[in-house]
């Protein structure tokens, strides 16, 4: 088992105030979007008259987008540094995010879903590599 140099000086590294408020900030917005979308999913199919299957579109447009491009935005993260990824990741999140509030149909939900999928698929690989950088 690999100690860290911190630890065998006797004490534990600190970690940057700011990088970890950054990582617990994305992490909240890439977490919670789930749970917010699920809630408000009768009112969603109330106001745009979407049927069961759309919904469940809605719900699996973030999740198959996060999922599948989670490894590459961990690429990109190596690549291009964790603070720039993290930026554009917390854009397109917002853009997407922004999108979905002003959906007009049910299609424009659900491509808007996706877009903040991607956004989450970039802030969690960069948001976790920023805290351990730190």
């Amino acid at each position: 088992m690999t100690v860290s140099p911190a630890r065998r000086r006797g004490r534990l590294a600190r970690v940057s105030t700011p990088a970890l408020w950054a990582s617990c900030l994305a992490m909240t917005l890439v977490y919670n979007n789930n749970g917010l979308v699920n809630v408000a999913l009768p009112t969603i199919g109330r106001r745009l008259g979407a049927d069961v299957v759309a919904l469940q579109w809605v719900v699996n447009a973030y999740a198959l987008a996060l999922s599948a491009l989670m490894l590459t935005a961990g690429a990109l993260s190596d690549r291009f540094g964790a603070r720039r990824v993290v930026l554009a990741g917390t854009a397109v999140f917002a853009a997407g995010s922004a999108a979905a509030a002003a959906a007009p149909s049910i299609g424009a939900l659900i491509a808007a879903q996706g877009a903040t999928g991607l956004g989450a698929a970039l802030l969690v690989p960069a948001a976790l590599s920023m805290l351990t950088h730190a």
